[in-house]
């Protein structure tokens, strides 16, 4: 994941918007694999930690389709199990995807 293009982005909801499309509809990835990328790069790249704060503001105060809503919210709850070094073996099917 190139994570300068989206840091470019000028507002959260573009920044939030990219990152699901580029996850959901570009690579045809579950939340938990979406949540996994966001990890990785989170724990390597700077720029992804600022996405992480997008995404959370974007999930509480912007209005999203119910599907976009429904696959933030369970991204970013895996995500938070990930973060948290809870249950990362339930993740391992995805971490070569």
């Amino acid at each position: 994941m190139n994570w300068s293009i989206i840091s470019v982005l000028a507002t959260p909801r573009q920044r939030a918007d990219t990152f699901v499309y580029l996850q959901r509809k570009r690579y045809g990835r579950a939340p938990e694999q979406a949540a996994l990328a966001l990890w990785k790069g989170v724990c390597t790249e700077p720029l992804a930690r600022r996405l992480v704060d997008d995404l959370k503001q974007v999930l509480h105060h912007e209005l999203l389709p119910p599907r976009d809503r429904s696959y933030l919210t369970s991204m970013l709850d895996h995500f938070d199990t990930l973060s948290s070094g809870q249950q990362v073996v339930a993740l391992a099917p995805y971490i070569n995807s």
